[in-house]
């Protein structure tokens, strides 16, 4: 019998495998952890500079949806993000499951709450900005 943490555990790892088969294509990146202690399943997902954010949360969604309901008190995040001379352009944030869900349902909302910050010296992606 497998635990709630071991469940955990294999979505991330399975929902982030998924993810990174669309490196280079939707998006640049895509990157992840579990959050075991706050219930989360955190996504960053790397925008190119011509990414449709619609189209890219469509393909978030796709993935990760089918294991809304394999966790129950477990929640999926997505913060969808732009690199620009040395700048984060943080375009959206999906807080929760039903976040996720109504970016769908509603895609006209989805980007349109940009924040812009100096670049944080973190290692979330291997890349550094947002250029094809």
């Amino acid at each position: 019998m497998n635990t709630e943490l071991e469940v955990a555990l294999r979505i991330r790892q399975e929902t982030l495998e998924q993810l990174r088969q669309h490196d280079g294509r939707e998006w640049k990146e895509a990157a992840g952890e579990l959050h075991s202690q706050f219930h989360e399943i955190p996504s960053w997902i790397l925008l190119f500079e011509d990414s449709d954010i619609k189209k890219c949360h469509e393909a978030f969604f796709h993935i990760v949806s089918p294991y809304f309901d394999q966790l129950p008190g477990y929640d999926f995040t997505v913060k969808y993000i732009k690199i620009n001379d040395g700048e984060e352009i943080f375009l959206d944030f999906c807080a929760d499951n039903e976040e996720i869900l109504n970016a769908v349902r509603r895609p006209d909302r989805i980007g349109q709450r940009p924040i812009r910050e100096p670049r944080a010296d973190l290692d979330t992606f291997k890349s550094v900005d947002s250029r094809r």
